[in-house]
C-alpha cells in the first residue's frame, strides 16, 4: 500500500475497503484480516476524513525557549494547566528547558538530530483526547517521544505515558528526568510476582493492569480536560526491527471513541557519523500517522434484547474486531517506519550473500541504492537525505566505513572501494534469544538471586517450574514470533514434558532433594558451582538489546524486509537486480 493511500483519503473508508484495493498481493496477516472482515466487524475501524500528508516538523524551534523565557511564561502556562494538574505545568516547563538542552546535547554526542514528521490530520487530535500507539525500538525511546509530543501539544492537554518505571540504580539520569512525569504517568508492566503459584499475588498483579486501562479510559472520556495517552503496545522491544504482537491495552483504551494515532519510530544504526569515543551515531526518525477510530457495530434494540446483544457482541464479535484492530495498527506502524540508508545497504549485502557473491563494490552498492530510492519514496516515508545525491553519497560512504569497522566487510588492500563479505560476522547470531527455553536456566537464575541474598537452599516445585517455563515461552514468542519457537515450546503438553524432564534430571544429579507432591529443596551453592560443567549459563543482559548492538546490519535490513512483507510494491522494488 502506498503511504499516501495508507495515510490519506477524501472520505471515510473501512479497513477492508482501503486494503483490498491497494494491495493485490496481500500478506498472510492481511488475508487473516480480510477473512475476519466478512463478519459484521468489517466496519469496526473508520479513518479520520481528510487528505493530509506527512509534513516535516521543526522540533528544535518548538523547544528553544531559554530558562528565563520558560520562567516568565510559567504563570500563563499554569492558568491552562490547573484544569489538569500542577505537575503537568511543572513538567511542561521542565521538559522545554533542561531536558530539551540535555536532549540536544545527547543527540549531538550519541545520535543525529531526530527527524519528526506529522500527518496533517493528526494536528486535529494533538490538542484533544487521543491514544498514541508508538513503535518500540529501544529502551530509551521515550527520550525522543515525550519531548516531541510536549512540543507538539500547544494547548497544554494532559499527557500521560504508559511505560515501565525506570530503575534508579541502573539508569539514574533517566530516572531523574522521569520524576516530574511520574505523578501522572501509569506503569504498564504488572508488578513482579516472586511466587507465581500464589493465586492472590497473581490476581493482585492482574487487577493492577486492569486499573491502568480503566483509569486511562476515564481520562479519555473527559472532554473538559483533554488527555493524550502514550503507549508502546508491543510491551517490549524486538530482536530484529519488526513490529511484534500488540497487546490489547491500546484496543481497550480506544473502545469509547478516542482516536488512535499510530506512530512509527525507527533508527539507522549504520549510516551515522563517528563519535568522539569511537562508536557510531545513529539517525532517529519519528513519523506521526493518520488517526483512526474504533467504531463497533451496535444493533438498534431495546430492553432484554439490548442486554443480550451486548453480551453476544462481546463474546462473538469483539474478538474479531480486536484482531482487525491489531492487524490494522500493526500495518500502519510498519507503513510509518522510515526507509534508511542502513536498511538499504544491509538488504543489498544480504541479497548478494544469498546469491553467493562474496566481493562487493561500494560504487555498485551506491548505484543500486540510488536506483531504488526514488521508487521507494512513492510507497513509504524515506530518509530525505537519500533524495539528495550529495547527501546520499555521504551516507553510503559513512555506512561503508561503519560496516568495515564492525567487521562485516574486509576492505581490499589495493582498492578501498572493494571489500569481501565476512560471513563469520554477518551470520553471527549468538546474542539472539534463541528459540527455546531451558527450565534449568530459569532455576539457575533464581539460585543466583538467592545466593546474593545469602540463602543456602531454595524451595522449588515442579508445578511452579512448569508455570514459569510457560510464561517465559510466551514472552519469547512475542520477541521472535510464535511461528519461530522450537517444537518443544509450541504446546502445553510439550512444555510440561520438558519441565518434567528437567526436574527429573536435577533430582538425579542431587541438586534437588525431592519431597512429597513433586516439591523439593534446591541446593543453591552446589547448583551454581556445577552448572557451568553441564553447559548452563545465564544470558548477559537482555537478549534483544544485545542483538541490536551486535547485529546492526541485520537489525536495519530486517526492518526493511518487514515493510516488503506488508507491501508488495516495496518487495518488487527491493527484489530488482
Amino acid at each position: 500500500m502506498k503511504i499516501n493511500q495508507a495515510l490519506t483519503g477524501p472520505s471515510q473508508k473501512t479497513v477492508s475497503d482501503t486494503d483490498t484495493a491497494a494491495r493485490p498481493e496481500a500478506s498472510e496477516a492481511t488475508r487473516t484480516v480480510d477473512t475476519l472482515s466478512t463478519t459484521p466487524a468489517r466496519s469496526c475501524l473508520v479513518d479520520h476524513p481528510g487528505n493530509g500528508t506527512l509534513l516535516p516538523y521543526d522540533l528544535h524551534a518548538e523547544k528553544s525557549r531559554s530558562h528565563a523565557e520558560a520562567f516568565r511564561a510559567m504563570p500563563g502556562d499554569m492558568k491552562n494547566y490547573l484544569r489538569n494538574s500542577w505537575n503537568q505545568g511543572v513538567y511542561k516547563t521542565f521538559v522545554q528547558t533542561f531536558p530539551a538542552k540535555l536532549l540536544r546535547s545527547w543527540q549531538k554526542d550519541i545520535s543525529a538530530p531526530l527527524v519528526l514528521k506529522v500527518h496533517e490530520d493528526a494536528q486535529g487530535v494533538i490538542e484533544s483526547n487521543a491514544v498514541w500507539a508508538i513503535k518500540h525500538e529501544t529502551t530509551y525511546d521515550f527520550i525522543n517521544v515525550l519531548p516531541s509530543l510536549v512540543s507538539l501539544n500547544k494547548t497544554k492537554a494532559g499527557l500521560k505515558a504508559i511505560m515501565q518505571t525506570m530503575d534508579a540504580s541502573k539508569d539514574p539520569l533517566l530516572w531523574l528526568m522521569l520524576q516530574p512525569v511520574s505523578p501522572f504517568a501509569y506503569q504498564v508492566k504488572r508488578p513482579r510476582v516472586a511466587n507465581i503459584t500464589d493465586a492472590a499475588k497473581v490476581r493482585e498483579a492482574k487487577n493492577y493492569n486492569e486499573d491502568i486501562i480503566a483509569s486511562a479510559r476515564g481520562d479519555l472520556q473527559n472532554e473538559e480536560t483533554p488527555t493524550q495517552v502514550l503507549i508502546f503496545p508491543e510491551g517490549t522491544t524486538c530482536t530484529d526491527g519488526r513490529v511484534i504482537y500488540l497487546h490489547n491495552g491500546v484496543f481497550e483504551m480506544s473502545r469509547d471513541g478516542a482516536p488512535v494515532v499510530p506512530v512509527g519510530l525507527n533508527y539507522d544504526l549504520i549510516a551515522g557519523e563517528k563519535r568522539s569515543d569511537g562508536n557510531h551515531k545513529y539517525r532517529a526518525f519519528m513519523n506521526v500517522g493518520k488517526p483512526f477510530y474504533y467504531k463497533p457495530e451496535k444493533a438498534d434494540v431495546k430492553g432484554w434484547s439490548l442486554v443480550k446483544d451486548r453480551i453476544m457482541h462481546y463474546v462473538t464479535t469483539m474478538p474479531k474486531e480486536r484482531e482487525i484492530f491489531r492487524e490494522h495498527l500493526t500495518e500502519r506502524m510498519v507503513d510509518l517506519q522510515t526507509i534508511t540508508c542502513g536498511g538499504l545497504m544491509g538488504h543489498e549485502i544480504l541479497k548478494l550473500r544469498d546469491a553467493g557473491v562474496s566481493v562487493v563494490d561500494k560504487g555498485t552498492l551506491s548505484s543500486a541504492i540510488e536506483a531504488k530510492v526514488k521508487a521507494l519514496a512513492e510507497h513509504s516515508p524515506i530518509d530525505d537525505a537519500l533524495l539528495n545525491p550529495a547527501q546520499a553519497e555521504l551516507l553510503v560512504e559513512q555506512a561503508w566505513t561503519t560496516l568495515c569497522e564492525l567487521g562485516y566487510l574486509t576492505p581490499d588492500a589495493s582498492d578501498s572501494a572493494r571489500a569481501t563479505i565476512n560471513l563469520d560476522v554477518l551470520d553471527h547470531d549468538s546474542s539472539g534469544p534463541g528459540n527455546t527455553i531451558d527450565p534449568r536456566v530459569l532455576l539457575l537464575k533464581r539460585a543466583k538471586k538467592a545466593a546474593k541474598e545469602g540463602k543456602a537452599t531454595l524451595d522449588v516445585s515442579l508445578s511452579a517450574l512448569m508455570i514459569e517455563t510457560r510464561k517465559e515461552a510466551k514472552i519469547l514468542g512475542g520477541l521472535i514470533g510464535s511461528e519461530e519457537l522450537a517444537e518443544d515450546m509450541t504446546s502445553n503438553v510439550t512444555l510440561i514434558r520438558k519441565a518434567g524432564a528437567a526436574w527429573n534430571e536435577l533430582c538425579a544429579a542431587g541438586w534437588i532433594t525431592e519431597t512429597d507432591g513433586r516439591q523439593g529443596t534446591l541446593n543453591v551453592d552446589a547448583f551454581i558451582n556445577e552448572a557451568a560443567d553441564v553447559g548452563l549459563t545465564l544470558p548477559a543482559g537482555r537478549p534483544y538489546e544485545a542483538y541490536k548492538k551486535d547485529n546492526p546490519l541485520r537489525f536495519c535490513a530486517n526492518s526493511l524486509r518487514q515493510k516488503a512483507k506488508y507491501n508488495s510494491a516495496i518487495k518488487s522494488i527491493l527484489d530488482e537486480s
